[in-house]
């Protein structure tokens, strides 16, 4: 094997060192520390030994070109240099400022700042400390802070570093970040459904207030001084209901106040009944009077403004007030029953009678008569069709039955007629099957079945119309009742 003297005695770089190969009865090597203490091996207790390592420091470092002390000026905004942070776990921010601001954390791809990763902004409120630190997955960094309040800052004190440092909150804790839902941004205020996290309300969660949303009112005060069809105003779109108060100081003889809703933003008015109160008085006008105070309410759905206009100039002295609001909540429906005459409202009439024809009246009480009534007609059948007219003029049956008490069906059959029928040959308006050993009952309306002519039938052993087939005697038992 030939030395090359070139190369320098003792330790050296391996491009300066020759290849060698540890033997493979080789003893252990002995390592030392850098002052030449030997590091001495540590057993876990559980048959196997390791080196002992103590970490004295962080790999740390803090940011020149995105820290500052410098005040700002009010909106002056501070723009740290975009920087590397290769190699780095995590970005530390702390800020401390007498004034409100607006925090902005920025991450590249490259460090021209052209390919931009993310922006995370912050409000800062003054007198509160800000102390975060934040995974740094993007290549480049830089940040800017603007003085968002109407003073100079005073105490403004950023301070960035880089480091191996694990993410956390104000509180030490790890964040958790709800900016986000798969890979979509989400900005504070209320959000379509689209654009909202799901949320779960708890079992035990007590009733959630709810407020109803109401406009500023207005306030106008009229005198005799004031031209007619002078107007107090309100929009009320997406609104429900609106309420009107009028309080006058003195005697007022005259005025008309008249209560308008538009649905086209003041283009087109329309009288609107506003319900009184203390009343069950409803009207679209109001006469002032000596009366010192007056509050109605109606429902404004569906328009657009509402009004109380002046339609008719004031007589006498003093002031009214009028005030006119509007409220997000629906009002109960007022319902008022009245009648423009009042002795109208309860009459007793004498009627002899009532004609004929469609006319109708009013609750009726039926009395039990002992005349009047349906006639009943029954019958046991002979060896024969049975044919019989038990009305000879019109009628209307009400109750019919038949039992049969032979293994044979029958039929029964009835007829318009206001002779017997013709059995076989007559015309047959019903035909009812009475079962063998059974019985049939008729369903028949409440207002009965009318005949024209008269009310007949007749009893065969066939259902069809021209049949004559004879029953047994004694076969079929037939109750009915007519009138």
């Amino acid at each position: 094997m030939s030395y090359n003297p070139n190369n320098p005695n003792g330790q050296a770089t391996s491009a300066n060192s020759a290849p060698v190969v540890i033997a493979s009865n080789q003893s252990a090597l002995r390592i030392a520390d850098g002052t030449g203490n030997l590091l001495t091996s540590l057993a876990d207790g559980a048959g196997s030994t390791g080196l002992s390592v103590a970490m004295t420091a962080t790999n740390f470092i803090v940011s020149a070109a995105n820290s500052t002390t410098a005040q700002l000026a009010t909106t002056a905004t501070f723009t740290g240099t975009i920087e590397t942070i290769f190699n780095q776990q995590a970005i530390s921010i702390l800020v401390t400022t007498d004034q409100n601001g607006t925090l902005i954390l920025n991450q590249y791809i490259d460090l021209a700042g052209t390919r931009k990763i993310s922006a995370w902004t912050y409000t800062i409120v003054a007198g509160v400390p800000f102390s975060r630190c934040f995974v740094g997955n993007g290549n480049y960094f830089n940040l800017t802070f603007q003085n968002t309040s109407g003073s100079t800052t005073t105490t403004l004190n950023i301070n960035t570093a880089y480091g191996t440092l694990p993410a956390a909150s104000n509180l030490g804790n790890a964040p958790v970040s709800l900016d986000e839902v798969n890979g979509t941004a989400f900005s504070l205020g209320q959000k379509v459904s689209a654009s909202s996290l799901p949320v779960v309300l708890a079992s035990d969660q007590s009733p959630v207030p709810i407020t109803g949303s109401q406009v500023a009112p207005t306030t106008v005060s009229w005198t005799s001084a004031t031209t007619v069809n002078t107007a107090s105003s309100i929009s009320v779109t997406n609104l429900n209901t609106v309420s009107v108060t009028m309080s006058n100081t003195s005697t007022m003889t005259g005025g008309v106040l008249t209560f308008e809703v538009s649905p086209d933003s003041g283009t087109t008015w329309f009288a609107i009944a506003m319900a009184r109160i203390d009343s069950y008085t409803v009207e679209t006008t109001y006469t002032l009077s000596t009366v010192a105070n007056r509050a109605w309410t109606s429902s404004v759905d569906a328009f657009t403004n509402f009004r109380v206009r002046l339609s008719t100039i004031i007589v006498g002295t003093g002031t009214a007030t009028i005030k006119v609001a509007a409220q997000l909540f629906a009002i109960e429906p007022i319902i008022t029953v009245g009648q423009a005459t009042a002795a109208s409202l309860q009459t007793t009439a004498a009627i002899a009678s009532i004609a004929a024809g469609a006319n109708l009246i009013g609750k009726v009480n039926v009395t039990t008569q002992t005349t009047g009534g349906a006639t009943s007609f029954t019958l046991i059948s002979a060896a024969t069709t049975n044919g019989t007219n038990v009305k000879a003029s019109a009628g209307v049956l009400y109750m019919l039955t038949a039992t049969n008490n032979s293994a044979t069906v029958a039929f029964l059959k009835m007829y318009n007629l206001s002779t017997a029928p013709t059995v076989g040959s007559s015309s047959v308006v019903l035909t009812f099957m009475i079962p063998a050993n059974g019985g049939v009952m008729v369903p028949i309306p409440p207002t009965g079945i009318t005949f024209s002519t008269g009310i007949a039938y007749a009893l065969t052993g066939l259902p069809a119309g021209n049949d004559s087939t004879a029953v047994a005697l004694n076969q079929i038992q037939l109750n009915g009742a007519y009138a």
